[in-house]
């Protein structure tokens, strides 16, 4: 397999969440400090060096006394390195999704999502027991930081009450998906399945959120709502509620509203 570095920071991005960007960036600024450090050095090295001895040789000894001029150069190109990683980690964690949106306007364009169900593959998969969401982008932009959360399961919430509202992952892993215009990403909602296959009584719904997986048994005749909303960095809001519920050995869903 060839070795590319923007998958590597495609993985790194996905991978942290909405650290991934901060990460990267960061990385990417200390490579680029760590490579003028090294040509710097190199310069002086085997060129500047050399070439003011020669010259001082000429002129009664005289030399250039730069080694302490370098090291302040190549200190200050990793502060210019380390200063924008903390830079970006603190706006990260600071910054709000409603601050980042009303900034949008002065770099971001637009995207739009919408989210799509139907029964059928790539959402609902008979064959491994899989139930995914679509999360399409119809704007023209690309839609940063994309991410969708679980907000609450009704009539009668069956998970415990501190899990939720929760993150979904996005099928592949990541908590945030940048999603190009006219593309879209699939989110892991949840699987199903009995307990014991061999003694097929207990049907349990397995979601996958931030805290990890958290289950529940879903008996025959019970039917829940699930309230979803997607958001992005330059994106507005959209929600949609699915109701789920057990067919036989199957889990049955089907939208109710989008908004």
């Amino acid at each position: 397999m060839q070795f590319s570095f923007e998958s590597f920071f495609q993985m790194i991005e996905s991978r942290l969440g909405k650290f991934g960007r901060p990460v990267s960036t960061g990385l990417l600024a200390l490579i680029g400090a760590a490579v003028g450090v090294f040509c710097i050095s190199t310069i002086w090295t085997l060129g500047v060096r050399p070439t003011a001895e020669w010259i001082g040789s000429f002129a009664g000894g005289t030399q250039f006394a730069l080694p302490e001029d370098l090291w302040t150069i190549a200190i200050s190109a990793v502060v210019l390195g380390v200063v924008p990683t903390i830079g970006f980690y603190v706006a990260a964690r600071v910054f709000s999704t409603t601050v980042a949106r009303q900034l949008s306007g002065y770099g971001l364009q637009q995207a739009a999502l919408e989210l799509r169900y139907e029964r059928r593959p790539p959402y609902w998969l008979e064959s491994i027991s899989w139930y995914r969401i679509g999360v399409y982008n119809y704007g023209p932009a690309t839609a940063m930081g994309a991410k969708v959360r679980l907000l609450r399961i009704g009539p009668d919430n069956p998970l415990p009450e501190y899990l939720l509202p929760s993150r979904l992952g996005w099928k592949g892993g990541g908590g945030t998906q940048n999603i190009t215009p006219r593309q879209e990403r699939e989110l892991d909602i949840c699987r199903w399945g009995f307990l014991n296959e061999q003694n097929p009584t207990q049907f349990l719904v397995q979601f996958w959120i931030d805290e990890g997986p958290a289950l529940f048994e879903l008996k025959d005749g019970r039917r829940y709502s699930l309230l979803l909303e997607a958001t992005a960095l330059n994106a507005e809001t959209t929600s949609g509620r699915y109701a789920i519920w057990r067919e036989g050995a199957y889990l049955a869903s089907e939208p109710l509203t989008n908004s």
